[in-house]
């Protein structure tokens, strides 16, 4: 991974993670995929949920919302927020790689920023357990730096990429390069709207 856990946990400590990552509303990209009724209600894995801001989102729409992060810190402010707003939510610290949950758990995924902090070696773990706790026919909300732009310190989504590593599982509808924004600034991006295979 691109920065071990006590970077992690010190960008949170420190509050630099304000000035990168963070965002205090949910994404637009996520709002408008829910709103366009095609992703059922069930339970929801935020991947990277940091702070919890989409995980708490999802959770106020109905879903049995759950998130994981590797920094513990991210942790405890998610459950800090989500105690404030009286949300049941199951936040627990853990990696990406090897996700403490049983097979076909989830109908809906969500990764704002998480892949493209993973080293590419990384990637075919990652999906593969994505692909284990997506129920046949869930849906994958994955977005992350664009191949379009340079990005020197993440791992680039682009349409080769998403077919290497997530066709054997997902259908993959058109990705598209868009502008992901946060509290801090914009980052060139791309997005893709992913389907778990019934096999």
């Amino acid at each position: 991974m691109s920065g071990d856990k006590f970077s992690w946990n010190e960008a949170y400590i420190s509050g630099e993670y304000k000035n990168h990552w963070h965002y205090s509303n949910p994404s637009q990209e996520l709002a408008t995929l829910l709103a366009a009724g095609i992703v059922r209600k069930g339970s929801a894995l935020d991947l990277g949920c940091g702070t919890g801001v989409e995980t708490m989102f999802l959770a106020e729409n109905g879903f049995r919302a759950s998130g994981i992060d590797v920094s513990d810190k991210a942790i405890k402010l998610a459950k800090s927020s989500a105690k404030r707003r009286r949300l049941q939510i199951d936040f627990r610290t853990g990696t990406v790689l090897d996700l403490p949950y049983p097979d076909k758990e989830f109908v809906f995924l969500n990764d704002r920023g998480c892949l493209h902090n993973l080293d590419l070696d990384e990637w075919t773990g990652y999906a593969s357990e994505v692909a284990r706790v997506a129920k046949p026919s869930a849906y994958f909300l994955l977005r992350g730096a664009s191949n379009k732009e340079s990005h020197g310190q993440f791992t680039c989504l682009s349409e080769k990429c998403l077919e290497k590593y997530f066709s054997d599982h997902f259908t993959i509808g058109v990705p598209k390069h868009y502008t992901m924004v946060s509290d801090a600034g914009t980052l060139r991006s791309m997005v893709a709207v992913l389907r778990r295979k019934l096999r």
